[in-house]
């Protein structure tokens, strides 16, 4: 039984999800409680302990991303997913950078969703298929997941790159930076994109705070 929260401020998402799930899942999802705000959340986890979280980001007296990143320093146990109208990737960032296992646009199916709680509570990452075919052209998956957290090896050129390319400067921004031409800088480019599958420099950005090859709080 995958014990779960729910946080949104407003109550009728959260009857209508809490609905559509326990009937279509009884037997493998168990609702210990739900929330609208983070500071509501951040209690009932302390007195439940769910396996998971799923959180809106927008909420009063504490909005998602703070919840979060309580959560994970009091409560590493619990798996959380943020679940946003937001899709844009400044919100994701923020969001994983916080310590989300997961990502799901309000847009989503129940079969994506139950997709997703079922392999953030294996303890791997999921990101909707919203959030993934802008970042890598490709549905999410728990193998595709699985697979972008193996440690790749990255060259002292191309971790610069990623470097810049997380502080969102161009080609020819990043070839003046580092002395180089923009087209020397385009081949690092495609040589990361290559080795992470994904298609543009956001997924290059989003895999690099997900694999914590760079600091956020020293870049924004």
């Amino acid at each position: 039984m995958i014990k779960v929260v729910i946080a949104d401020d407003h109550e009728l998402f959260r009857n209508g999800f809490k609905q559509i799930f326990q009937k279509e899942y009884i037997g493998e999802l168990e609702f210990v409680g739900e929330a609208s705000n983070g500071a509501e959340l951040i209690d009932i986890i302390e007195r439940h302990n769910p396996s998971i979280a799923i959180t809106d980001i927008q909420m009063p007296v504490m909005n998602g991303i703070q919840a979060c990143q309580i959560i994970k320093k009091k409560f590493p146990q619990t798996s959380v997913i943020a679940f946003s109208m937001f899709t844009d990737i400044n919100t994701v960032m923020e969001m994983i950078r916080a310590g989300a296992d997961g990502y799901m646009a309000k847009s989503t199916g129940k079969d994506e969703i139950i997709e997703a709680i079922r392999t953030v509570n294996q303890h791997n990452r999921y990101y909707c298929s919203t959030i993934s075919s802008k970042i890598y052209g490709t549905p999410a998956n728990s193998n595709q997941q699985q697979r972008r957290q193996k440690p790749i090896n990255f060259g002292s050129q191309e971790r610069k790159v990623i470097e810049l390319v997380c502080q969102q400067l161009a080609i020819k921004e990043i070839a003046a930076e580092m002395q180089l031409a923009p087209r020397t800088v385009e081949h690092y480019r495609e040589k990361i994109l290559e080795k992470i599958g994904a298609r543009n420099s956001v997924g290059i950005a989003l895999y690099a705070v997900v694999n914590e090859l760079i600091n956020l709080n020293a870049i924004y």
